[in-house]
């Protein structure tokens, strides 16, 4: 409710699902207070710390010469928090020990739409420097993946499912190099 108010602009509206919104924060700190594990000024704390500590370049001595860097070093700072969460081995910097790294994935939430999935997975992929070169090549992949889909299709494979789903990976990613939002263009 809160995403369809900040699309249609009713502030209104926004301003009441914010409220909602708050309600459960206050609630569950609530019950946290009551099981003595944390109270509200625990998760504030908590928040703030997460801050400070993903974004070195503003509190501390990182230097980055664009958004790209930024989320770059954003992805990299998660995925040392999660080795270190998970109880996995890290360099004196911070960094996940080789073999133990953890995936980049671990942060996309499996209950998210498949569409707004394969656009966080493919932004994590380029945060961690995997990505295509240019526009040309994202090209070459979905026509790569249609083939294969055809293939499967006129084969009679069962395997035909599996194929669209990388179609429709590779026109996510497609879009992202256009500088397209696929959720928005699709709602078009």
């Amino acid at each position: 409710e809160l995403g369809d108010a900040i699309l249609e602009g009713d502030l209104d509206g926004v301003k009441k699902e914010l409220g909602d919104l708050l309600l459960h924060m206050v609630f569950y700190a609530r019950i946290g207070s009551e099981k003595q594990a944390f109270d509200i000024t625990d998760v504030l704390h908590g928040i703030c710390d997460k801050l400070i500590h993903r974004h070195p370049h503003i509190y501390g001595d990182v230097q980055v010469k664009d958004e790209a860097e930024v989320k770059a070093n954003w992805e990299k700072i998660k995925l040392a928090e999660k080795a270190r969460e998970n109880d996995r081995s890290v360099d004196p910097s911070g960094r996940p020990v080789k073999g133990k790294f953890p995936s980049v994935l671990e942060g996309v939430p499996r209950g998210l739409p498949s569409l707004v999935k394969a656009i966080r997975i493919q932004d994590k992929a380029r945060g961690v420097g995997f990505d295509w070169d240019d526009r040309g090549q994202v090209w070459d992949k979905v026509h790569e993946e249609l083939a294969e889909l055809k293939a499967e299709v006129d084969a009679g494979s069962d395997k035909a499912a599996g194929e669209l789903g990388d179609v429709l990976f590779s026109i996510v990613n497609y879009a992202r190099f256009l500088g397209i939002d696929p959720d928005e263009a699709l709602e078009r």
